[in-house]
């Protein structure tokens, strides 16, 4: 089965490069602008990773990975954050279980960190169910 990778990025030119990366690794990629409509999305349907920017309007990266941890259907899913303060991430309060990417980025090397963590979670097998959301 196909993973279904979630890319939470609100600079469109960013998550276009980054879903087209992903796309021709053969992942699926459902793509949210901000943390408020990626929580919608996944309460339709669960994906096997997230890939969340830290600073978005409505609600940032590390609400977001709040929200996922207080929900226990979400909790578990492999995260990475993407970040123009890499050299903060530590200090921002990035859970230390979170890889984090500073911007600029190198596309490939995000994928390919995103199939060796997809790779080594235990839990990539889950159920993606319900419709996509675009």
């Amino acid at each position: 089965m196909t993973q279904l990778v979630m890319l939470v990025e609100d600079e469109r030119h960013i998550s276009q490069v980054v879903e087209r990366r992903l796309v021709a690794a053969g992942f699926e990629v459902v793509v949210a602008r901000d943390g408020v409509q990626a929580l919608e999305f996944a309460a339709d349907r669960t994906p096997d990773a997230i890939v969340t920017d830290l600073e978005m309007p409505r609600m940032n990266g590390l609400e977001l990975l709040a929200k996922l941890h207080d929900d226990p259907a979400l909790a578990t899913i492999p995260t990475m954050m993407l970040t123009a303060r890499g050299h903060l991430a530590g200090k921002d309060g990035v859970p230390e279980h979170v890889q984090v990417f500073a911007k600029p980025f190198s596309a490939r090397k995000l994928v390919e960190a995103i199939a060796a963590m997809l790779a080594s979670d235990p839990g990539e097998a889950s159920s993606s169910s319900g419709r996509a959301a675009a």
